[in-house]
This record gives structure tokens, sequence and C-alpha cells, in this order.
């Protein structure tokens, strides 16, 4: 069984996988939980929310050395931010949930110009159920918040920016989530609201683009 949680940033991914780790633990479930590496936002072997709770994880750096850290009988593998993972990733939930092991997966679902990130599209094309959560839109304070906006130094960010770029490690990187619509009329660019990639905006005092 793989299971999703997504949604945009600020919507407790991580605060309600930890919490589905928690109640596997009561159950004495045989549980295993993964973090990559390069998410710098916490320090040590553990997994952190927003919202302050927080598990003991492995932080590893490539989807390759999963099958190291399953050792003995395993129930559960819980995996955190998988959007930050190499596409490596894909295969190896496939190895676990072929070889009778559940998998849990939280993420970001979009990036910040609105389009999929392709390692969680696949996962969601595979996944046998998914739960999609929402933030609270900065603009309007409905519950409806989908979209992820990027701003450095206080600026949209730009198309040529990187895909990942990791917040609360870099003080000029903020996030904000929107509701489709205040995304829209906050004036972020975009077919709909689903800029196309590789598309590159010139960075004005004027000129909002999608981030």
């Amino acid at each position: 069984m793989l299971k999703l949680l997504v949604g945009p940033m600020k919507a407790e991914k991580t605060g309600e996988l930890i919490r589905l780790v928690k109640r596997a633990s009561i159950g004495n479930k045989n549980i295993v939980v993964l973090s990559p590496q390069i998410d710098e936002r916490t320090v040590g072997e553990v997994i952190e929310s927003r919202n302050g709770s927080k598990v003991k994880a492995f932080r590893i750096q490539s989807s390759e050395l999963i099958e190291g850290f399953i050792n003995g009988p395993v129930d559960i593998v819980f995996i955190d931010e998988v959007h930050m993972w190499d596409e490596g990733l894909v295969r190896e939930v496939c190895k676990l949930t072929d070889s009778g092991i559940d998998v849990v997966c939280s993420g970001l679902d979009m990036n910040y110009m609105s389009a999929p990130f392709e390692i969680v599209s696949r996962l969601l094309a595979l996944a046998d159920e998914v739960v999609k959560l929402t933030s609270v839109c900065e603009e309007c304070g409905s519950d409806k918040g989908r979209r992820t906006a990027r701003y450095i130094n206080g600026k949209p960010a730009s198309f040529n920016s990187p895909e990942i770029l990791v917040d609360g490690t870099n003080t000029s990187v903020v996030y904000k989530t929107f509701c489709n619509k205040c995304y829209r009329k906050i004036g972020m660019f975009g077919l709909g609201g689903y800029p196309m990639k590789n598309v590159e905006i010139p960075e004005t005092e004027t000129t909002l683009v999608n981030s």
C-alpha cells in the first residue's frame, strides 16, 4: 500500500506524517522513518513539523541507500519531503510495496511555479491513497491555500530560480501560500495559474512572476 500526503507549504504535511508515525508506534508496528539529507532545516536524526512535533528519522543522501535501512521485519516505511529526493525514489518505493511493506510519503505536489514535481507526479499515479492537505491563504485567510509562491529578497522569484530552494537555511528566501483565486489576483504569472517550465521572465520593479 502506498499513501501520499501532499499539498503546498505550511499545510502540516510533515505534521500529519509524524501523527501517523506515532499512531503506528502505539500499534507496535515495525517502522522506518526516512528524510532527505538535503533538507537542512532540522539538526540531527529527526524530522520536525512547523508545529514543533518531531520523531527520530534516518537522514540519507540517496534513494539507493534506502535498502540498507530496511533491517529485519518492517511493516511501514515513512518518507518525508518526497519532492526533494532523487528520481530513484520511485523505484525504491515500488520495491518496498512489492515486498508487502506499506509506504507513507509526504511532500509538495507543486513547485513555486505551480508546476508538478515529476517525482511526486509518478508517485501519485502509483498511490493507493492520496490525502490533499491545504494551508491558510496568506491573502484572504481562507483555508483553501493550494499554491506556493517563492519570494527572494521580498520579490517573486524568477522562472530560472532553482526548483528546490530550502527556506530557513537562507534568510532571503520566503515562501507564502495562497488560494487559487488570490494567487491569480496578486498577479502571479501563468496560463490558468499553471506556468510552463523553462519560461524566463526578467525581474523588474514592476513585473510579478509566478513564484
